[in-house]
């Protein structure tokens, strides 16, 4: 026979009472053992990827030797870049070596050349114009300054060069050489676009 078949009802029950409480305790304490310990793994587990995405940005020893070298490039190109702005400047002036190459070839024999110069200039339309900003047509000025060895050959030079060069010429200075009389000093002026066949000449 049990202990049980000796009490009461209600005795009998207070007993199983006191026998389940201890039960849902250790049900309790494992239930919140569980618990913590998940909570403990989902810290753990939140920890290694701050750690993780920490170190990611943290830059590499190689990729900062990279970064500052190619500050440096950077620096270097730019300095270099500045030295060229005169020279790119100067390449952007006129040139008449095209032209010049064959200019006593074109002009003959009874012709010498003294001087030539060239430069860039705005062609003066007779337009006033209202903004100083504005500016009229860039033409190319080639002075060329020669001796003919008679009247005959001075008459024709302008045309001569109007035909080689394909700019417009004009006479600005015509006087005699005394000393190699008949010879003929002359000092011509062209004129042409920047796009005329002597600036195409140039760029070819």
């Amino acid at each position: 026979m049990k202990t049980a078949d000796f009490l009461g009802t209600q005795p009998f029950t207070n007993h199983l009472q006191r026998r389940r409480t201890p039960r849902r305790l250790l049900t309790l304490c494992l239930y919140s053992a569980l618990c913590l310990g998940g909570t403990f793994g989902f810290e753990m587990s939140v920890r290694v990827e701050e750690k993780r995405a920490e170190a990611g940005q943290k830059p590499m020893p190689e990729a900062a030797q990279a970064q500052v070298e190619l500050e440096n490039l950077f620096h270097e190109m730019n300095a270099f870049a500045l030295a060229l702005d005169p020279l790119s400047q100067h390449l952007d002036q006129p040139t008449c070596s095209g032209v010049l190459a064959g200019l006593e070839e074109a002009l003959g024999a009874d012709v010498s050349v003294e001087r030539t110069s060239w430069k860039r200039a705005v062609k003066d339309d007779g337009k006033k114009r209202k903004k100083k900003k504005t500016k009229g047509e860039e033409i190319l000025v080639l002075t060329v300054e020669a001796i003919a060895k008679n009247e005959e050959t001075a008459t024709s030079l302008a045309e001569v060069l109007e035909a080689y060069t394909g700019m417009a010429a004009q006479i600005q200075d015509h006087a005699p050489v005394p000393e190699a009389w008949p010879a003929v000093r002359m000092q011509i002026r062209l004129e042409g676009p920047l796009t005329s066949e002597s600036a195409k000449q140039e760029e070819a």
